[in-house]
């Protein structure tokens, strides 16, 4: 069975959350940097050590999913909520969370 895990966003340039996916708890933190016009995601375990650093956010592509990940099976996906074919995210960092939703996906036996 497919699962989902939605995790919210921020218009904020720097922000972190914690997190429970796949029954473990995580730090996920968001940096926007203005020389790439994107957002980036690194993945902490609960105690602040680094998993994965600086992951691009980008529309529509399976991230994370080129890691074997110890606890993880799944990937994140940056969905677009409108039918635009423009780059929301790079035009309107500070409103991501209005054009766009984070989700975490993983099979769940």
């Amino acid at each position: 069975m497919t699962r989902y895990v939605d995790i919210p966003l921020s218009g904020s340039a720097f922000y972190d959350l914690s997190i429970a996916l796949e029954g473990n708890s995580y730090i996920i933190q968001f940096i926007y940097n203005e020389r790439m016009a994107l957002y980036t995601m690194s993945l902490f375990d609960a105690d602040k050590n680094p998993i994965v650093q600086g992951v691009a956010l980008v529309p529509n592509y399976p991230m994370f999913v080129d890691y074997r990940l110890p606890n993880l099976t799944g990937y994140f996906l940056l969905i677009n909520n409108s039918t635009t074919n423009t780059e929301q995210y790079k035009q309107y960092p500070d409103q991501i969370h209005k054009y766009y939703q984070l989700v975490y996906i993983y099979e769940e036996a």
